[in-house]
């Protein structure tokens, strides 16, 4: 039992020290550990969203003044947007005699 902890345990060194060696190697390692941590929650928490019945809101009666306000306030709105696309403003980018 002794002789397989210390064999592993100078494994274990030698990986370490190739490890520190490579930073490409240290960069894989690492890639791996976190797909597998990020692979166990996933599927901790996809089977658990699986398992579920979704759950429906009920949907909210609309106050009928309210929308009746928006849509007056939103048509002033629409009409002040029109008039002012119908205006024609001075272009100050153009030049001033025909010869430039």
């Amino acid at each position: 039992m002794k002789i397989e902890i210390k064999n592993i345990s100078s494994i274990l060194k030698g990986l370490k020290r190739k490890f520190l060696q490579n930073p490409l190697l240290l960069l894989i390692f690492f890639l791996l550990i976190d797909l597998i941590i990020g692979g166990i929650f996933f599927w901790k928490y996809y089977l658990k969203v699986i398992g579920e019945e979704p759950k429906m809101t009920p949907s909210s009666k609309i106050n009928q003044t309210l929308l009746n306000q928006f849509s007056n306030t939103y048509q002033k709105r629409q009409k002040l947007f029109e008039k002012a696309k119908e205006k024609e403003y001075f272009d100050i980018f153009k030049p001033l005699s025909s010869s430039e």
